[in-house]
């Protein structure tokens, strides 16, 4: 005689009940991933970057007989060159040192130094920083130095 398996209503209610268990328990990691991904896109803010470059911060200091300069700037591109230059009359402006520019990562400003020894220096400086990109050169404004010791801003003209 063949052996019979009844199953009755119960029993296939309890399978039912665990394959929907189990089935919803497999769903739910990838509903709540989606949405906490969903949450933080909301509330994650929004940085544009820069149209082309900015200049957070341009200043030095005098420490002895040498100035620190510090550059902070923000870049959005590739193939850029900072230079320091100085001139002793405001216009006729020289190279002294020369900075390998690199694109910003994430948005986050660069940092640039270079120092001068003041000694080789006239009495009164005018700084600044050329940016060398392939669309042309752009300046920043004039920091001047007067008797070594003052230090002052000068809006740039051009």
């Amino acid at each position: 005689m063949k052996k019979q398996i009844i199953r009755t209503n119960t029993q296939l209610k309890n399978v039912v009940l665990v394959f929907t268990v189990l089935f919803t328990l497999l769903l739910k990691p990838i509903y709540i991933d989606a949405q906490v991904a969903q949450e933080q896109s909301i509330f994650s803010p929004v940085v544009e970057a820069p149209v082309n470059y900015d200049i957070k911060e341009f200043t030095f200091k005098k420490v002895n007989d040498k100035l620190y300069f510090k550059l902070l700037v923000l870049e959005n591109d590739d193939n850029i060159n900072y230079i320091l230059e100085s001139s002793s009359d405001g216009e006729n402006f020289q190279p002294l040192q020369r900075k390998e520019g690199f694109k910003s990562p994430n948005n986050k400003p660069l940092l640039y130094t270079y120092k001068i020894d003041i000694n080789k220096a006239p009495t009164e400086v005018a700084y600044r920083i050329r940016r060398i990109s392939p669309d042309g050169n752009e300046y920043s404004d004039i920091l001047m130095t007067n008797n070594k010791n003052h230090i002052e801003y000068i809006a740039q003209n051009n």
